[in-house]
Order: C-alpha cells, then structure tokens, then sequence
C-alpha cells in the first residue's frame, strides 16, 4: 500500500481516539465533580453541617461507587470509542487502500499504455530507420556493382577489342603473306605456262599479267585472252600486224569496238569514243613507244560505253572468239590500257626518247579527259 495512504490513515484513527478519549475524560471528571445522592443523604457544602458521621461514610461510598460506575462507563466509553475509531480506521484504510489500489492500477495501466505506446512509436521509428538504412546500403550496393560493373564491362570490352585489333593484325598479315605467297606462285606458274606458250607463238606481257594467244581460225585470227592478276582490268588493248590491209572486229562482247589501223593512221590520231570520251590514239603513246620499230598496223579494241561491266577480267577466264582481225596471219605485238594507263606490253621498249613521248601521251589523255569532264 502506498506510505502516504497508510499515514493519512493512522493520523485519522489517532484523531479518533483523542476526540473519545477526550470525551470520556470530560463525563468522567462531571460525574466526580456532581454532588453524591445516596439514598436519602445528600452530602455538599449545605448539609455539611446536619450531616452525621454515618451521613460522610455513606457520601463517602457512594461517592466512590459512582467514580466506579463512571470510571467504568468512561473505559467502556472509552473502549467503544476506540473500537469505534479501529473500525473507522480500518474502513478508512481499506477505503484508502482500495481506493490507492485502484489509483496503482489506473497509474500501472497509463504506465502500460504510455509504455506500449512509447513502445510501438519506438519500434516503428526503429523500423523507417532500418527500412532507411536498407534501402541507402541496397542503393549505394547497386551504385557500387553497376559501377563494377561497368567497369568490368569496358576492360572486358577493352580487352576484347585489344584481341580483335591483335587476332585482325595477325589474320591479315598471315592472310597478306599467303597472298603474297600464291600470287607468287599464281606469278610463277603463269611465267612457266607463259614460256611454254610463248615457244608455240603466243604474245605474253612483259609483266607477266596478260596472256593474248593468236589463234589462226581459216581466214581470221581469234585472239584469245587471259588475264592473270585478280586486280587487274582492260578496257582497250592493241595487236599489231605487219601487213596494213586487214578487218578488225569486236563481236558479242557489249559496249567493245574494233579498228585496224596503220602505224600513220595511230600516229596522226585516231579519234574513238573511249568510256563517254572522245580521245585519240596519239594521246595515249605513239605507235614505236607501244608496239617498237618493227610492226605496221594494229588491230585496236576499246570499250566505247561508260559501263565498264564488261571491261576484261580475271573471272572472265579465257576470252575466246569475240576479238578477231579478218585475212590476217599471226605475227603481232601487243598493249593493254586500263583508261589511259598502260597495264601490260609484249615488247619491251626502254629508250629514253619513247618513254618520254609516252609520258607526254598519257599526261595529254588526262589533261583532255578532266577538261571535257569540267
């Protein structure tokens, strides 16, 4: 029980007692101080004189009877109200103590509530602090790993690259040395054909790239012929003849023409319509430069159109009867132009003066062809 409760309750049963005792203590001292009947004798200060001796003993007895009676109606006074204020007391301490027991469950269940309370605001504060907590770590997590990870990306990406450039290098300087091997192979094996062809009559490039074989067919010569380098491409070539009386045809190859024309002819210039431009003979070389001293006339063919899909290849393999040169026997020299660009010769020609001249007809071609183009 609670200390205060149980004092207020021991200063009222005290109260209690005081105000009985008091009270008992007041009757007590009045019934002494009242004057004593006994029987018919009264004994107080009127009758002092006409009282015998048998008169005071008998004041006297019942005098004490009645402090007697009223001592003993002041303790039973007494006693009742002691009793009294006990039971007061002990009602008002069960009254203070239901009533401090009820306050110390009131206090104990605010005390409870406010607790759980401060409790569950605790725990949820606790909780948005982790969730926060959480979802920063998750955050600065997926930072750091993306991060790694793009990181990892552009090494990897990097390394990758590095790898390809290395494994590119290496794929094309092995792929450049087997070319380089082959085409010297594809060189050789031409040269050695060549030089089996050329004991039968056939005209070779100096350079090894063109093989033009003279075959006589009745009447007519067919000029069969292969190229060897996969890069290369003719779009106009010359045969010579010695003789200055013969037919040149282009037949069934489109877009192709042909002339026979005699050294003057070449040399004054020939005007031909050249892949949509008008040059002619003499601006691409004079006639000793191309073809030496020894031949008259030349079978000329060119490719006229613009369309250079039918300028002579590699894939064309073999180019049999579609170039002929009519009443004519095999005793020729050849060139082979790209443009304006001489790409394979039979004779080899190396005085300086035809070098020259033939510098100065290819410069003149160029110089015709840009300013017909401007």
């Amino acid at each position: 029980m609670n200390k205060k409760y149980k004092f207020s309750t021991l200063l009222l049963g005290l109260g209690l007692l005081l105000l009985t005792g008091n009270a008992v203590a007041s009757n007590t001292a009045a019934i002494i101080q009242s004057p004593v009947i006994a029987g018919a004798v009264v004994v107080d200060d009127y009758h002092e004189d006409k009282c015998t001796a048998q008169c005071y003993i008998k004041a006297a007895a019942a005098k004490a009877e009645a402090v007697a009676k009223a001592k003993k109606a002041a303790i039973k006074a007494k006693d009742e109200a002691a009793a009294k204020a006990k039971k007061a007391a002990i009602k008002a301490k069960d009254e203070a103590a239901a009533k401090a027991k009820k306050a110390a469950i009131k206090a104990k269940a605010e005390a409870a509530a406010k607790a759980k309370k401060a409790a569950i605001k605790a725990k949820a504060e606790a909780a948005a602090k982790a969730k926060k907590a959480a979802i920063k770590a998750k955050a600065e997590a997926a930072a750091k790993a993306k991060k790694a990870a793009i990181k990892a990306k552009a090494e990897a990406v990097a390394k990758a690259k590095k790898a390809a450039i290395k494994a590119k290098a290496e794929a094309v300087a092995k792929a450049k040395k087997a070319a380089k091997k082959a085409k010297a192979e594809a060189v050789a094996k031409a040269k050695a054909e060549a030089e089996v062809k050329k004991a039968a009559g056939t005209l070779i490039g100096v350079n090894g790239k063109v093989i033009i074989e003279e075959n006589q067919v009745g009447a007519y010569l067919d000029y069969n012929i292969t190229i060897l380098d996969e890069l290369l491409s003719i779009t106009s070539f010359g045969v010579t003849n010695r003789a200055s009386d013969y037919s040149a045809s282009a037949e069934g190859r489109d877009g192709w023409m042909g002339e026979f024309l005699t050294k003057k002819e070449w040399n004054d210039g020939f005007k031909f319509d050249y892949l949509g431009s008008s040059p002619t003979t003499a601006d691409l070389a004079s006639f000793e430069s191309l073809f030496g001293l020894d031949e008259e006339a030349v079978a000329w063919f060119w490719l006229s159109s613009e369309n250079s899909d039918t300028a002579l290849t590699k894939d064309d393999g073999t180019i049999t009867n579609v170039f002929k040169l009519y009443d004519a026997r095999a005793a020729s020299q050849f060139v082979a132009f790209n443009g304006s660009t001489l790409v394979s010769q039979s004779v080899n020609v190396s005085e300086p003066s035809i070098i020259i001249i033939l510098a100065l007809g290819m410069t003149g071609l160029a110089i015709r062809r840009f300013k017909k183009k401007s």
